[in-house]
């Protein structure tokens, strides 16, 4: 029962675990801490998000907490990952590199959830990353992107190319892209790829400049996938040079992939990948179609496939993509 202070009296008070029922709360704390880790080093973020509440249920952690936001930034539940990370803030004690950690984590959070150059979301995300630049590497980066998203190219540039001194381009080439084109920190530029085409040879988004590519994300274990290739089978039939049709198999072996190829005919651009280029792009449903202008922007995606839909949507924003305008 609790006193005018809101104090409890001590003989209701809960009483913490002593000898071993402590080392086994620490125990299974410290093991699910670990499940966590090692599900989000898998991608596996729905696992990790749970194996972090169990280990917050056991000790309400700054590390925990940490751990949630991660899971949560993982799953692209942005908002959350902001929330808990300023939760986590509140009990990182003394340990200056997880409150730069956290932080990092936080700034690119807001990034991703802001709307446009003067979203104030932007300056908070900068205030975050230039506390955790100093001792988080990534966190440059991010402060160079958040400058760019606010259109202050100069300061981003320079940001850029301090993280390029330090790190090196950890995006294949990607973060001098993005400084000799700032506009690539604002629109919505797909990343690049090379991926090993049915022939062996490598196939780059950079040779396909100048030109609408549709990437189709797929797998002939995925049945709406195999519903879908009647009509990229038409579609692959009309498209002139102007356009060119990329499908992308995820999820099995080269062996099955390459036999459901020839035995279907599938005569268009064929690749495949082992996941990597599809969590880039934040793939995680099949089939799923992405439209990527000349310019290189996406400028339409879709997930999932309705013979009454899909086929007429791909043909619409291929028309779409071949005339100048904003990604939608």
């Amino acid at each position: 029962m609790a006193d005018s202070s809101g104090r409890a009296d001590a003989e209701h008070a809960p009483r913490a675990p002593k000898g071993p029922q402590r080392e086994q709360a620490r125990t299974a704390y410290d093991e699910n801490l670990q499940k966590g880790e090692t599900a989000l080093h898998r991608g596996e973020f729905q696992p990790a998000l749970e194996a972090f509440k169990r280990a917050l249920a056991l000790k309400p952690t700054g590390e925990a907490l940490f751990g949630i936001a991660k899971a949560y930034d993982g799953l692209d539940s942005h908002k959350l990952a902001v929330e808990f990370c300023t939760q986590a803030l509140a009990k990182v004690g003394d340990d200056p590199h997880l409150e730069a950690e956290v932080r990092d984590l936080r700034g690119s959070s807001l990034m991703a959830l802001a709307l446009g150059p003067d979203d104030k979301r932007l300056k908070d995300a900068e205030a975050d990353l230039r506390a955790a630049a100093p001792s988080i590497v990534s966190a440059r980066f991010n402060l160079g992107v958040a400058l760019l998203k606010q259109n202050r190219d100069a300061d981003g540039v320079r940001e850029l190319r301090a993280y390029l001194e330090e790190a090196g381009d950890t995006l294949d080439g990607g973060v001098r892209r993005m400084i000799e084109n700032p506009r690539r920190a604002r629109e919505p530029y797909a990343p690049d790829f090379t991926l090993k085409t049915l022939e062996g040879r490598p196939l780059a988004l950079a040779d396909l400049k100048d030109k609408v590519v549709v990437l189709d994300f797929w797998g002939s274990w995925c049945q709406p996938c195999v519903k879908a290739l009647p009509g990229l089978v038409k579609l692959a039939r009309k498209l002139d040079q102007r356009v060119v049709l990329v499908s992308i198999d995820e999820g099995e072996s080269e062996t099955a992939w390459r036999a459901y190829v020839a035995k279907n005919n599938m005569n268009w651009a064929q690749c495949w990948d082992n996941g990597q280029y599809a969590h880039t792009l934040n793939v995680h449903e099949f089939p799923t179609y992405i439209v990527i202008s000349g310019e290189g922007l996406v400028r339409a995606r879709r997930s999932g496939y309705d013979p009454r839909q899909t086929d007429a949507w791909l043909e619409n924003e291929i028309r779409q993509a071949l005339t100048p305008g904003p990604a939608r």
